[in-house]
């Protein structure tokens, strides 16, 4: 059984994302985050939050009894979403914009049998 959760609008940028992402992809639930906990990272704080969601949904929303050791995460998906503009006032009255981005998360977890990284 599969389960999927969606963040959207997360005030963190995809390139700070992506390297979370990589090494979570294809690996068991508790293993990722126990790793993911451990980080001081703004994307792998966000990051556990959404897993845990996705497993939550694939226990109340999927009727699943699978253990969280029993879970991996099947895909895993960060796109750019949009950005905020802002306008920094420079020398000789220029200014800079600056981008805040946003970006949005998709997981899949999934309680079936596959080859799994350890």
């Amino acid at each position: 059984m599969e389960s999927i959760c969606r963040a959207n609008y997360l005030k963190i940028s995809q390139k700070k994302m992506v390297r979370f992402i990589n090494v979570v992809r294809g690996r068991k639930l508790d293993l990722v985050l126990e790793y993911l906990d451990t980080l001081p990272h703004k994307g792998a704080k966000l990051l556990s939050k959404v897993l845990r969601s996705a497993y939550a949904n694939l226990v109340n929303n999927k009727g699943s009894k699978a253990k969280m050791n029993e879970v991996i995460v099947k895909d895993i998906v960060v796109n750019q979403s949009f950005s905020l503009r802002r306008v920094m006032p420079r020398a000789r009255g220029s200014a800079d914009v600056i981008r805040r981005r946003f970006s949005s998360l998709y997981v899949v977890v999934s309680d079936e049998v596959i080859s799994v990284k350890n």
